[in-house]
């Protein structure tokens, strides 16, 4: 049976479906206004789909009601979750789209070894998304502008469109690290990437990977110093524009832990 998937990000609307580990397709549009979103989807759905996995940058309310979105804040009141389903016509999943890349980049093959205890994802867009997988499941940190990409760093001033100072996405998100760059301002991307790390039980038995557009941008060299210097595990996602995606489709799956690799191996391999 088939699994719909979506990431929806502020710039970016990335969807796929899969039919067990084969990825029958994947596309990525702008990120629509919430009105134009129905007929998007109506064009990307799959006959039999069964379950829809959705990855959001948003935060929601239990009733799937963004409640929160400091990049796109004209889907401040949607009722998201309501919208999917009622035009995908299917049950679905969702999560953060941070823990969406970490579930996708726990899952996916080869592992190191010793195998990390814990991945932690950081999510490199127009916003940040952080979060931590133990075991395989994901520990909870609060959502939206609640969560840990806006938790303060160490010398963390800048202002951030949650209203705050100091949020690790004013330091990690594509635009501010594209910033730091032309500033050099080193310091302050270790700064950030050590208070992210410390959010992992400080770094033991952690693999940092980092995906999203943003970790391809300007700022991919200060990253990969910053984090050599931290003297942690690391790594840049070989899929980094496509983990919370794949992610998304995990959850839409339902799959035992056991079981994940093997559809992230497929999915990987890109659509058949």
């Amino acid at each position: 049976m088939t699994v719909f998937a979506m990431d929806l990000g502020a710039t970016n609307l990335r969807v796929c479906a899969a039919d067990g580990d084969v990825l029958l397709f994947a596309r990525q549009v702008r990120t629509p206004a919430p009105h134009d979103l129905p007929p998007l989807l109506r064009d990307f759905a799959v006959p039999d789909c069964r379950s829809v996995g959705l990855s959001r940058a948003a935060g929601l309310d239990p009733d799937g009601r963004v409640t929160s979105w400091p990049s796109r804040p004209d889907w401040v009141g949607v009722p998201l979750l309501a919208m999917v389903e009622d035009v995908l016509r299917s049950p679905s999943r969702h999560a953060d789209d941070g823990v969406c890349a970490a579930l996708f980049e726990d899952a996916r093959g080869p592992k190191p070894t010793p195998r990390p205890t814990r991945i932690l994802s950081l999510a490199i867009g127009t916003g940040l998304g952080v979060a931590v997988v133990a075991d395989g499941a994901p520990v909870a940190w609060g959502d939206g502008d609640g969560g840990p990409a806006h938790r303060p760093y160490p010398g963390g001033r800048r202002p951030c469109r949650c209203g705050r100072r100091g949020c690790l996405q004013t330091a990690l998100a594509a635009d501010a690290l594209a910033r730091l760059v032309a500033e050099g301002a080193m310091e302050e991307v270790v700064a950030a990437l050590a208070a992210a790390v410390a959010l992992a039980n400080g770094g033991s038995g952690v693999r940092v990977v980092v995906s999203g557009g943003g970790c391809e941008g300007p700022g991919r060299e200060f990253i990969a110093a910053a984090l050599t210097r931290l003297g942690v595990d690391w790594e840049f996602s070989p899929v980094p524009h496509l983990s919370g995606l794949l992610g998304a489709a995990l959850l839409a799956s339902g799959v035992a832990v056991p079981d994940r690799a093997r559809l992230a191996a497929g999915w990987m391999r890109g659509p058949r």
